[in-house]
């Protein structure tokens, strides 16, 4: 069972991530999401998330991390081929696997 009931995406501002979302989505069927670019990010909207999912790089992680309070935070590099991700080293392939 998904006990995860709020799931907070937070994207790259340049990267189209509508069908990674879709499939983070169906994923975690249960779950309440909403998503926010990283230039629109505030500390507020990622209050009362059970998991903070982050699309884009080492940048996106950090700004994200660096606003949350408490709370469980993932880092997904979507552009692996251009960006080494150091924080951001899971794929999408790999969180089906969690």
């Amino acid at each position: 069972m998904n006990s995860l009931k709020k799931i907070i995406i937070v994207s790259k501002d340049e990267l189209d991530v509508i069908d990674i979302v879709k499939k983070i989505k169906t994923i975690f069927p249960d779950s309440k999401f909403e998503q926010f670019s990283f230039s629109n990010l505030e500390k507020d909207h990622l209050k009362e998330a059970d998991l903070i999912i982050t699309l884009g790089g080492d940048g996106t992680f950090v700004k994200a991390a660096c606003l949350l309070e408490i709370g469980e935070i993932i880092g997904v590099n979507v552009e692996p081929h251009s960006s080494e991700g150091a924080l951001t080293s899971l794929t999408l392939s790999e969180i089906e696997q969690l």
